[in-house]
């Protein structure tokens, strides 16, 4: 499974993370870019860094 997530990252350079909202239950995405280095994912939000 962990090969099969590598595979997949390797085709893109941004993903969406979504969470649901504590307070109203809606559904919010985010656009992060990352950077797969070995077994390590670093994550950047694409909007601010305070996100």
């Amino acid at each position: 499974m962990k090969n099969d997530l590598k595979e997949r990252l390797v085709r893109y350079r941004q993903i969406k993370l979504s969470v649901i909202g504590r307070k109203t239950g809606r559904t919010i995405s985010i656009p992060v870019w990352f950077v797969l280095e070995g077994d390590k994912l670093y994550l950047l939000p694409v909007q601010a860094s305070a996100t």
